[in-house]
C-alpha cells in the first residue's frame, strides 16, 4: 500500500467520525479527534471469510483535553462505518489514554 492511499484511508476516516459526532450532537463538546491506522493486522469475519487486514485507532479528547466517554451507539456507529466504508480494515479501537500520557493530536 502506497502512502498515498493510506493517508485517504485516514482522511475518510476522519471524516466518518466528525460525521458521527456531528450527527449525535456532541460535536460543540470536543475539542479535537484523530485516527491512525496502526503497522498491524488483525484477523477479523467479512461475511463467511476471515480476513487479515489493518487496525485504526480513534482518539476523541474533549474540551479539557480528557478522552471523551462516548455513547456506545455513536462508538458502535464509528467502527461499523469505518470497517463497512474502507476496505482494508477490519478493526477500529478506541484510544483512552489521557492526552499528557499517550497520543499526541
Amino acid at each position: 500500500m502506497t502512502s498515498k492511499e493510506k493517508e485517504s484511508r485516514k482522511k475518510t476516516a476522519n471524516l466518518i467520525i466528525k460525521d458521527e459526532l456531528d450527527r449525535a450532537g456532541i460535536m460543540g463538546s470536543i475539542s479535537k479527534f484523530k485516527s491512525e491506522e496502526l503497522p498491524i493486522e488483525t484477523v477479523g469475519i467479512m461475511g463467511d471469510q476471515r480476513t487479515y487486514q489493518k487496525v485504526v485507532c480513534v482518539q476523541i479528547l474533549s474540551k479539557n483535553s480528557q478522552p471523551t466517554n462516548l455513547p456506545y451507539d455513536v462508538l458502535e456507529a464509528i467502527s461499523s462505518r469505518i470497517t463497512n466504508e474502507i476496505p482494508g480494515i477490519n478493526k477500529v479501537v478506541y484510544d483512552v489514554t489521557p492526552k499528557d500520557k499517550g497520543l499526541t493530536l
